[in-house]
């Protein structure tokens, strides 16, 4: 707004200035000049001067800010790679100790007892999934032996001679009266 006056006057004066310069007393035009031309350029100029200076801080500030925010979006970037890395890392030990090592177990405890040994302990988990799995697989356990007892005491409770083969024709097992035959 300021501007605005300070260039209404200036072409005001300057309008004055070409009345005179086109009269024939054109040299009338150097008092104008320095007492309203001159001191109206000046204060212009001044003007000018604050108004760059406030750009300039202002530029200076703005430039701060985003260098502020740029440095604060950065260590937030960051601050959630770290976290979703720590999380990553979490939650491999968890599945690690919860779910993989245990189910790795009682497949240990399948294989052991596909081979004859009845003595591999189950894993204890918290988790219900792996937990469930475990049990399962004992209360079938416990149920095979079960079944193998009783054909057993039948087997060996017979007259009969009784001979089983495995698939490829070896002896497995016999009772008594066939050891006696």
């Amino acid at each position: 707004q300021t501007m605005r006056k300070l260039l209404k006057q200036f072409l005001q004066h300057l309008h004055t200035m070409e009345s005179i310069w086109t009269s024939e007393h054109w040299r009338v035009d150097s008092q104008l000049m320095q007492n309203h031309v001159k001191p109206l350029m000046e204060r212009a100029w001044t003007r000018l001067s604050r108004i760059e200076a406030a750009i300039d801080s202002h530029s200076t500030q703005d430039i701060t800010m985003i260098a502020q925010a740029a440095r604060a979006l950065s260590e937030s970037f960051w601050i959630v790679i770290l976290l979703g890395l720590a999380a990553a890392i979490v939650a491999f030990f968890a599945f690690e100790t919860q779910i993989r090592r245990p189910i790795a177990r009682v497949v240990d405890a399948l294989k052991a007892e596909a081979a004859g040994d009845m003595g591999v302990l189950l894993p204890v988990t918290k988790l219900a999934e792996t937990r469930e799995l475990a049990q399962s697989f004992d209360r079938m356990r416990r149920q095979v032996h079960s079944r193998q007892e009783r054909l057993r005491a039948v087997l060996d409770n017979t007259a009969d001679g009784i001979i089983t083969l495995d698939q490829w024709g070896p002896i497995e097992r016999f009772n008594q009266p066939a050891e006696r035959l």
